[in-house]
Order: C-alpha cells, then sequence, then structure tokens
C-alpha cells in the first residue's frame, strides 16, 4: 500500500515538475517572441523618413481628409501646406486646367502624382482611400498634438506601418509560443518588411488586415466578421477578393458546412462582398468609369498572363521566394491540415497574383520582390503563426526535420542575397532598378531562370518606363566577364535598322546564334530577316538571348538607343 502511495506521489510530482517546466519555457519563449518584434520596432525606426513610390499621393489624400475632411483635393490649399512643412525637399507647382475627357493627358500634373478631375470638375486620386481613412486619426493625433509629442506629423505614416507590422504578429505569436515561432519570427524579418515601414503605403495595412480576417474565420463567435475585414482589405485592392473563399474553406474546416451557412455567417459574406464592391460605385459615381487607373490605359485584364505571375514568384531579380524565403521554406513542417490549407492559399494566392499582373508598371518602386507580396503572402504567413497549424516543438518527427531544413535553406538564400541588409535597411542592391547584381545574375546563369522583360530592360537601363511605347531599345547586361544578356525591342530594331556588332575578341572564330547573321567585320541584327520573336503582353515584341561574353559600347554600331550594364 505504501509502495502504491509513493509511485502515486511520484507521479504526481513529475507532472507538476513537468507543468511549472512547460509554463517556465512558455514564458521564456513568450519572452524572447516579444524581444524579436521590440528589436524590429527599433530597426523600423532607424534613419530618417523618406518618400517612396506613391507616398505622396497617400500623405496629400490623408490631409485632405484630416484638414479639408473631403476626398476632393484642394490642390491650392494643399500645395501650399505641403510646401511649407514636408520635410521631403520636394514642392508642389500649379496644377494644368482640368479636361473634361478622363485620359492620362488629363493628370493634375504639378507634382501631385496619380490626381485626375472627376465629372464635377474637381481633382481626386485614381487610388482609392481606404490608407488614408484608417492614417488619417493618427496623423490628426500627430498635427494637432506636436507641442506634446515632439514629433514630426509626417512620421505618422511610419507609426503607422510598425503597429500594422508588429500587432498581428504578436497577437498570432503569443497564442501557445515555442522555441518554432521565435525562430520563425526572425527569419521572417529577413525580408523587405522591416523597411516597407518607411514607405506611406498601404501594403502593411492589407498585411495585417487579411492576417486579421483570416483569425476572425477560426473564432465561432466572430467569424461572420472576418469577411468584412476582408472586404476592407479589398477595396484598396480587388484582387484580395479572391481570399473570400479561403476564409469560407477555414471556418468550413472547423465548424462545418451548416456553421457558414447560417444566417449570420451568410449576411457577414454578403456585407463583406458589397464592402469590397464599394470602390466600382465611387469610381462610377465621380468618373463614370468603374476604374480610373483601367480608363487611363495604366491597367488592363488583357495583360494578365500566368508567366508574369512565374516570374513575380522565382524570377531572379523580383522573385518573391528569394525575398521571402521563411514563407515559402519554412512552409514544409505546417500540419496535416495547415498543408491542405496553406495549399489551397497558394492557389488564391497565384490567381491573385495574376490580377495584380493586369497593371501595365509591375516594376513600379519595389524592394527586391513586388510590394505586392508583402499582403499577397499574408496567408502563408498565417499558417506559420497560427498555433492551430504551424509546428509547435522541435522532435524527432518529418515535421521538424522540415523545419530545420527550412531554417538550413532560408539562411543560405539571406546570404546569397544578401538579405541580412534589409532589417538594417542597408536597400541600395534590393531597388527595382537596381537588381542586376551578381548574385542575380548566378540564378540566370546556373538555374536558367529570367525575369519579365519589363524588370530586365528597367533594370539595365537604370530607370522605369514612362510608358510601353519607351521600350525601344537595346539592353544588354554584362552578367560576368564571359557571359552577357541581350534584350532587343522590334520596334528598335525595326525604326532603326541593322545593328552591328564587332566583339574586340576572337569570339567570332567559334560563336554562332540564330538570332545573328554573320559578316567579314563580325556580326549583324537585320530587320528584314526572319527571327524569333517573343511576344510581351504590355510590351511588345522582343528577342532575348545570351552570348558567352561580355560586351563594350564601342562593338556595337546601330540608331537604336543602347543600354549596356
Amino acid at each position: 500500500m505504501l509502495a502504491c502511495d509513493d509511485t502515486v506521489s511520484r507521479a504526481v510530482w513529475s507532472l507538476k515538475v513537468s507543468e511549472l517546466s512547460t509554463v517556465k519555457f512558455g514564458l521564456l519563449n513568450k519572452i524572447a517572441l516579444s524581444a524579436v518584434l521590440a528589436l524590429a520596432v527599433c530597426l523600423s525606426f532607424r534613419g530618417e523618413i523618406i518618400l517612396n513610390g506613391d507616398g505622396l499621393e497617400y500623405i496629400v489624400q490623408t490631409q485632405s481628409l484630416v484638414f479639408d475632411r473631403s476626398l476632393s483635393i484642394e490642390t491650392s490649399k494643399r500645395s501650399e501646406y505641403w510646401n511649407q512643412t514636408n520635410p521631403f525637399e520636394r514642392l508642389l507647382q500649379e496644377t494644368a486646367p482640368p479636361l473634361h475627357e478622363l485620359s492620362e493627358q488629363a493628370q493634375a500634373l504639378g507634382g501631385f502624382g496619380g490626381l485626375y478631375p472627376d465629372r464635377f470638375g474637381d481633382w481626386r486620386y485614381y487610388h482609392f482611400f481606404t490608407y488614408a481613412l484608417f492614417a488619417a486619426p493618427l496623423y490628426w493625433l500627430f498635427h494637432f498634438g506636436q507641442p506634446l509629442l515632439v514629433v514630426n506629423e509626417y512620421e505618422i505614416f511610419r507609426v503607422f506601418n510598425i503597429i500594422c507590422l508588429v500587432f498581428p504578429l504578436l497577437y498570432l505569436g503569443l497564442q501557445r509560443t515555442s522555441l518554432v515561432t521565435v525562430i520563425t519570427a526572425i527569419l521572417l524579418f529577413l525580408s523587405p518588411l522591416i523597411p516597407y515601414t518607411d514607405w506611406q503605403h498601404p501594403e502593411l495595412l492589407l498585411f495585417a488586415l487579411i492576417l486579421f480576417s483570416l483569425s476572425l474565420a477560426l473564432s465561432p463567435r466572430y467569424a461572420p466578421f472576418a469577411p468584412v475585414v476582408l472586404g476592407i482589405a479589398a477595396t484598396q485592392n480587388i484582387p484580395i477578393a479572391l481570399f473570400f473563399p479561403l476564409l469560407a474553406l477555414l471556418s468550413v474546416e472547423n465548424y462545418g458546412v451548416h456553421y457558414v451557412i447560417s444566417r449570420k455567417c451568410l449576411a457577414g459574406y454578403f456585407f463583406g462582398a458589397a464592402v469590397s464592391l464599394i470602390p466600382f460605385a465611387y469610381y462610377e459615381y465621380f468618373f463614370g468609369v468603374r476604374s480610373v487607373i483601367e480608363a487611363i490605359g495604366q491597367a488592363s485584364i488583357s495583360h494578365a498572363s500566368v508567366t508574369r505571375v512565374i516570374e513575380l514568384f522565382v524570377g531572379p531579380m523580383v522573385g518573391a521566394v528569394w525575398s521571402f524565403p521563411a514563407v515559402f521554406f519554412l512552409a514544409a513542417s505546417l500540419s496535416r491540415r495547415g498543408i491542405l490549407l496553406s495549399l489551397v492559399s497558394f492557389v488564391s494566392i497565384f490567381w491573385a497574383t495574376w490580377l495584380c499582373t493586369a497593371t501595365v508598371n509591375i516594376n513600379s518602386g519595389n524592394l527586391g520582390s513586388s510590394r505586392y507580396m508583402v499582403w499577397l503572402l499574408a496567408p502563408l504567413v498565417f499558417f506559420l503563426f497560427h498555433p492551430r497549424f504551424r509546428l509547435q516543438h522541435l522532435g524527432k518527427n518529418i515535421r521538424s526535420l522540415a523545419f530545420v531544413v527550412g531554417i538550413f535553406v532560408t539562411l543560405y538564400v539571406t546570404s546569397h542575397f544578401h538579405l541580412y541588409e534589409l532589417p538594417e535597411k542597408r536597400v541600395a542592391r534590393f531597388i527595382h532598378k537596381n537588381r542586376a547584381q551578381p548574385e542575380v545574375a548566378s540564378l540566370y546563369r546556373y538555374l536558367g531562370l529570367r525575369d519579365d522583360i519589363e524588370v530586365f530592360a528597367e533594370n539595365v537601363r537604370g530607370e522605369e518606363f514612362s510608358s510601353p511605347q519607351a521600350f525601344n531599345g537595346v539592353y544588354i547586361w554584362n552578367a560576368t566577364p564571359e557571359l552577357s544578356y541581350w534584350l532587343v525591342s522590334k520596334r528598335a530594331l525595326r525604326d532603326s535598322g541593322t545593328l552591328r556588332w564587332s566583339p574586340s575578341n576572337n569570339l567570332s572564330l567559334h560563336f554562332s546564334a540564330r538570332e545573328f547573321s554573320r559578316t567579314a567585320q563580325g556580326f549583324e541584327l537585320d530587320p528584314r530577316d526572319e527571327r524569333p520573336f517573343e511576344r510581351h503582353p504590355v510590351l511588345g515584341s522582343y528577342l532575348f538571348f545570351s552570348i558567352p561574353t561580355s560586351v563594350r559600347p564601342e562593338e556595337i554600331k546601330s540608331r537604336a538607343q543602347i543600354f549596356i550594364r
């Protein structure tokens, strides 16, 4: 009897020690995760505030809401205030007279960006105002509280973006925190996320809204509000509406079909879908079109292509795999349910990305990968952080092995592409027109990957195209001393006549390519010859090929514009 009591006492004591140990390590993991997120906040505050991308448009839109309580932009008021207060050393000028026809030529000019006249003669931005609406209360606080806060009011966009980045990860990560969560957070920040806090842009807001909507979908009490939150996010970028099926599937997986088709839940989806369509009604009322960006020729569904989608994921210069490696390589460690749902979400991500490729300038204002990837990949980030799907503890099982392998692959990609520079905001090599780097060249050379030709050409010439017609030259990247990549616009070849290349080495003795014709002096491209041109949905026809040597400017004779990098 005593022996039995002793055994029971030992078992109880062992259980208590185990529970205390679990609580202790759980608390340490929560402290470690909070420290990682606190470090991310500190790194996000580094450096002076800068103006990026369409930032001026979102700032002026926010100021109009705060000071004028209006979405129509009074250009004289806004330019006067901007010129007196902005820290960016950029001035706004007088706008052009408003035109009655909506076209690219109707833009306000004066440095205001995408500002166009509506059918009532007022100026309005072609980007929807969701981001400005969310940022406006904080801007109001910083503006009218400046004497007490001692902070520049233009800093609020960085503060707002940091909140959008950190709070969702804190909310998800502090639920049954483990060492796996801490490691995942560290690796996730080896990406453009921290530098994007400096951008006066909606990407991190959409990231937060998507994470919160997916979290709500798992709550029996708040699941009907999940589609409403997602619908709000979709007002800023309509491809987000393609995540509605994922929301529904999450609820079905957890509560069954009967719950999702209940009156309360269906009302939530109906309202969420209606909210996502508000921008169409807004533009229809004020401009008489469903989308201003589409009406002025900056986007068309005919431009979207699966090829461009694939290039946005694995293209050497802008591939999301190379800028957000943790999101892809740690996903193999998810639970069986998590793997299934993440695969379903990846289908949604793929088609949402396809819709994003309908825009004319897919390479506008990026760090590493397309900035759309910040919110496009949010569902995968959700599965990596939510305790129901992520790996909880490392052990002797296949998921733990997949996680460890994912760590090493992520660290290798981080080292190869210098992603460790991003948390410190050393972004020079990641800017959207400066991606022709040696580490990128290795993917061209050894894996045979290539980028969308818009991305390639803009990185070779060092600036964005003002319009598709500007793709009218020869773009050569000397990737290594023994290898160059050529991109030749058919338009340039047609308008400028024969291109002649006379290599200064003895390449002509052993080189031949179907793109070139051999001559006594070297090689030539004659527009009258039949060539294997490829077709780009936006920029038109082109040749793309490689030559086993680098090229010097003096070796090429052509009336076309020659860009060599």
